[in-house]
């Protein structure tokens, strides 16, 4: 008996210490009674199998070395080993996943994280196995006090692996976090052994007997209470607490990615309308120049709020509105993004999505192009000046980044005061090609840097400090731009990779979570002869490159997933709005932003949150399940990005009847909303039935959006089925006042080759009939593709003697006929025409014409 109530007691008495630190370390969360009651099981829970954990070791100690309960020590040593012994996957799990994390991958004794879990687990266990049963012999409970020497020393372990689970880190490694927390419930429950083990005498009493059924009922509601937690207490949890939402993950058994099922079971077909293939809305009163600069800085874990126009007028913590001035000034002349997103919460995934204007689902060295030839490509001398984080990079995604980059500087992280004069001595240099500056920014980065690295405590008070050091850089920079005479024809950039947590949410630096002080990002641009305005507009980081394309004068790219500013820029119109996808550093917290409706979801849990940042900017209140339309549309924008999940999702056959059943009942004058889905799942798995009733679909429309949709999803999977139609509609809108505008929508839904010989002979047709401004759209469309000289050599020699002879053809109009002109392969009787232009034209005004005749001549 009185071992059986030391045990219960212990149980109830450890775990509801340990819930006492996680609820004072969440206390500013509202939590809901079953929250609260499920977050206490679940520590007592935690608490009873440290218990029964214990007992089994020594009481398998006693059986394996009789001897050893005359010996505490030793006994303590034999059963903390045996305590590890089943716990020491997990460990050394922990320690692996420690040493891959941000930071401490980095640093020279990272092998040596990989094994601290498991050598403190064999050095603790055996400790807190003695503390818990020396001076009594382990097979009873022993009698007499506890020494004060042990309780202080008991109670200092709890207070400061408590302290420690709050200020190393918390949040990002949440490994770490779970072994630690294993750690504290462990010494909570030997301390609270301890101070219960005397109660031996008391155990047989009716007071002893009452307790001990009071203590087992506890014990025993908290399995119950854990086990039986509702879906709604289960996303709270994972969103708010950090070690309960780790031991919710680590407990409960990874849940199959499901959403598409969910997705199909609830949609609605019929529901809205398919936006209507918007007629091309000109911004030719947005001048471009294909001869600027760009200088391109990325401050690395910079907030949006650090920075108008998202710091609230009375400032923050870390960033006061004075702390600023040259930024403040500078970003009142620029278009400033008021909400920008980035794509990921980590260095080494969120970089290659800004420059190969991807998604964080995409592959970083198949899908997009690379910064660095594109820019090449438009005449420009790509440069950079870099954190050593980028060469050597460890991550080869990373060091992809700088590929095409013909001149590259790098410093160390106690150098990052030498960033901007590096730059400056790179831009120094004579060049008669425009040049491309990617400028790398490592100053409010952990941890920190004010002139030299910052190593005092308080990552808020280094994160303003080296907030006030960074406008000081942006100051140099511009100023040295001005000295230069560069100014004047520089556009220049500021964004960031992305956010920092500051203690939001119960996390510092960033990485594991997905709220807005992660993932959303300052993003202002400088044109010159542009004086700039506030967009409200949701935008994200994969705009950037398209955007930066299309200011220099380049058509755009259609396997860009970004898009274009220009418009947003010009008009400040975006209908309909654009969803935006993020994902956390390991993806499994993925989300998307439609608007001010941002969804945040826990793959593997399988749970969603759903917040209103304009209403709630804190993301304190959870409006998951209150508008189930809401909550609807923003899972059915998620899925579509969910590209490698989506295809196993179609192996369940349930799922896949779903599909067919969806794509039966679309109504081809009117189909709702959700078509486009479909078909990208068509395109995932296009099996014979689908594809044709696609097909059915495109011919019964009359809307040229639908067709559009088609054929950019289907061309590449189905090019047998969708060629011919493709062709046949091409042919009907001959001369018809939607042709531009249909063949400018397929340029930007795909770079397949189809149709060929028609559209060679329209080509040429529209080359010797049409006025020069019309050419465009068919530039477009067949940029990218292999061109047969014998097909394609005549219409672009026509085209480039046209422009040649014309003097009010622009020198954007002739680049793009002559980067066209480069892909032709193989020879024709036009091929001497063409390469006489592109000699004619090699010593043309226009940087990028002379880049683009270099090319040809290559």
């Amino acid at each position: 008996m009185g071992w059986a109530l030391a045990a219960a007691l212990a149980a109830v008495l450890g775990g509801s210490a340990t819930f006492v630190i996680e609820r004072l370390r969440i206390d500013a969360i509202a939590l809901r009674w079953a929250a609260v009651w499920t977050l206490w099981s679940g520590h007592v829970l935690l608490a009873t199998m440290a218990v029964a954990l214990g007992v089994a070791a020594i009481g398998a100690a006693r059986m394996v070395w009789p001897a050893a309960a005359n010996r505490p020590l030793r006994a303590a040593v034999a059963a903390g080993a045996i305590a590890v012994a089943p716990i020491l996957p997990a460990l050394r799990e922990a320690g692996r996943r420690v040493e891959a994390g941000p930071w401490v991958s980095e640093q020279w004794f990272a092998p040596l994280v990989a094994a601290a879990p498991t050598l403190a687990a064999l050095v603790a266990a055996p400790a807190i196995l003695y503390c818990a049963c020396h001076r009594a012999d382990p097979g009873s409970v022993g009698r007499g006090g506890m020494p004060g020497a042990m309780v202080g020393a008991l109670l200092g372990a709890l207070v400061g692996l408590s302290l420690l689970d709050h200020h190393v880190a918390p949040g990002l490694y949440p490994e770490l976090h779970m072994v630690m927390h294993g750690a504290m419930t462990s010494v909570a429950v030997t301390l609270a052994w301890r101070c219960v083990r005397g109660l031996g005498d008391v155990a047989d009493t009716r007071r002893g007997r009452v307790v001990l059924t009071i203590a087992l009922l506890a014990c025993g509601g908290a399995c119950i209470g854990w086990l039986q937690m509702s879906h709604q207490t289960r996303a709270g949890l994972v969103l708010r607490a950090p070690a309960t939402g780790e031991w919710i993950r680590a407990v409960f058994p990874r849940q199959p990615w499901s959403s598409l099922h969910y997705v199909l079971g609830e949609l609605d077909v019929h529901a809205g309308r398919l936006p209507a293939t918007p007629a091309a809305r000109g911004t030719d009163a947005f001048a471009r120049d294909p001869t600027l600069n760009v200088v391109f800085v990325v401050a690395d874990a910079l907030r949006a709020d650090a920075l108008p126009p998202s710091r609230p007028p009375g400032g923050t913590e870390f960033a006061k509105p004075g702390d600023t001035p040259r930024l403040d000034a500078w970003i009142a002349g620029a278009y400033r993004f008021r909400h920008a997103y980035t794509a990921a919460t980590v260095t080494r995934r969120a970089m290659p999505t800004i420059f190969r204007s991807i998604e964080a689902a995409d592959d970083p060295f198949i899908d997009g192009q690379p910064l660095g030839p594109r820019l090449a490509g438009l005449g420009h001398t790509p440069l950079a000046v870099v954190h050593r984080y980028f060469r050597p990079a460890k991550y080869p995604q990373v060091a992809a980044v700088l590929e095409g980059f013909a001149g590259v500087e790098v410093y160390d992280n106690g150098r990052t005061d030498r960033a901007v004069p590096l730059a400056l001595s790179l831009l120094e240099a004579p060049r008669e090609r425009p040049f491309a500056l990617f400028l790398h920014l490592f100053t409010v980065h952990s941890p920190g840097f004010d002139g030299k690295p910052l190593r005092s405590k308080g990552r808020v008070k280094n994160y303003r400090r080296s907030l006030v050091y960074l406008d000081t850089q942006m100051g140099e920079l511009l100023d040295g731009l001005e000295r230069l005479g560069l100014r004047e024809n520089t556009v220049v950039v500021l964004l960031s990779d992305h956010g920092e947590g500051l203690g939001d949410h119960g996390v510092l630096l960033h990485g594991p979570k997905t709220f807005e002080e992660d993932v959303r990002v300052p993003f202002a641009i400088e044109i010159p002869g542009h004086a700039g305005r506030v967009v409200d507009e949701t935008v994200g980081t994969i705009d950037v490159v398209p955007t930066l394309t299309d200011i220099l004068g380049a058509p755009p790219r259609a396997g860009d997933r970004g898009r274009s500013l220009v418009p947003l820029m010009t008009w400040g119109e975006d209908e309909p709005r654009r969803p935006y996808y993020f994902e956390n550093e390991q993806g499994s917290t993925v989300g998307v932003v439609i608007g001010r409706d941002k969804l945040i979801y826990e793959k593997g849990v399988e749970v969603a949150h759903r917040f209103d940042v304009a209403m709630d900017p804190d993301e304190r209140l959870d409006l998951h399940g209150e508008d189930v339309r809401s909550d609807r549309a923003l899972m059915e924008a998620l899925v579509q990005f969910q590209r490698r999940s989506l295809r196993d999702a179609l192996e369940d056959p349930a799922t896949l009847a779903l599909l067919r059943a969806h794509l039966q009942a679309v109504d081809p004058a009117a189909p709702g909303a959700a078509f486009e889905l479909l078909v990208r799942l068509v395109a995932l798995r296009p099996e014979p039935d689908l594809v044709r009733r696609c097909g059915e679909i495109f011919d019964a429309t009359g809307d040229p959006a639908v067709r559009i949709i088609v054929l950019g999803h289907l061309l590449e999977r189905s090019p047998q089925t969708m060629e011919l139609r493709a062709d046949s509609w091409l042919r009907n809108l001959v001369g018809s006042a939607a042709e531009a505008d249909v063949v400018e929508a397929l340029a930007g839904h795909t770079d397949r080759p189809f149709a060929e010989t028609f559209i060679a002979a329209r080509l040429l047709t529209v080359a010797n009939a049409a006025e020069p401004h019309a050419w465009g759209p068919w530039l477009s469309l067949v940029a990218g593709w292999s061109k047969p000289a014998s097909m394609y050599a005549e219409p672009l020699a026509r085209m480039l003697e046209r422009a040649y002879a014309d003097e009010g053809v622009t020198g954007l109009l002739l680049a793009r006929i002559l980067h066209n002109a480069a892909e032709l392969e193989g020879e024709s009787p036009y091929t001497p025409t063409v390469i006489s232009a592109a000699n004619s034209l090699a010593a043309h005004r226009s940087a990028h014409v002379r880049a683009a005749a270099a090319a040809v001549l290559a």
